[in-house]
């Protein structure tokens, strides 16, 4: 009765029956009820919108670290961007952006951990082909000193092995 205006309201107050101001009380508390359950629904809206951004920001994220760790892209990380890089014989060179932003940080922080270690593990990697070439070249210039280079190199080898972590054997077809 709140919202009638007043002449109306007081008429209703004095001269109606008791029936007549329950019902117009029902249909204001059923329009209040309304009202609330409207701005419920709304709300769980947004939250439902919310909550689906959220998982679909997870899953490209969880598609993008699959594909880092598949080691089928070549990942760089920089200015605020992932620039993926896939190159296969079956394909013409694809290149992917994906803003940093737009990635869970859980699982971006293992993209760029992942992408760092194998980085770090490429280049511990090539050093270690490099001096087993100079080993290698500086043996044929010295031969009496075969023997030390070579004992040097299998220290190395089993060295990056162990900082590595790679498994026994591993590199043998590759001339480690």
């Amino acid at each position: 009765m709140a919202s009638m205006p007043e002449p109306i309201r007081a008429t209703i107050q004095k001269d109606a029956p008791d029936w007549v101001r329950d019902v117009i009380r029902a249909r204001h508390e059923l329009a209040a009820a309304r009202q609330q359950a409207e701005a419920a629904e709304a709300e769980w809206k947004r939250k439902t919108e919310v909550v689906s951004a959220e998982q679909r920001r997870i899953e490209k994220s969880r598609k993008v670290l699959d594909a880092v760790v598949s080691g089928k892209w070549d990942v760089t990380i920089t200015d605020g961007y992932m620039t993926m890089r896939h190159d296969s014989d079956t394909e013409s060179r694809n290149v992917q952006r994906i803003p940093l932003a737009d990635m869970e940080p859980s699982l971006l922080h293992a993209a760029q951990a992942f992408t760092h270690l194998s980085a770090t593990t490429d280049s511990v990697l090539e050093l270690h082909h490099s001096l087993k070439k100079e080993r290698s070249a500086l043996a044929k210039s010295q031969p009496e000193r075969t023997s030390q280079l070579d004992a040097e190199q299998r220290q190395t080898d089993e060295k990056v092995r162990k900082g590595l972590r790679l498994p026994p054997g591993f590199g043998q077809g590759l001339g480690m």
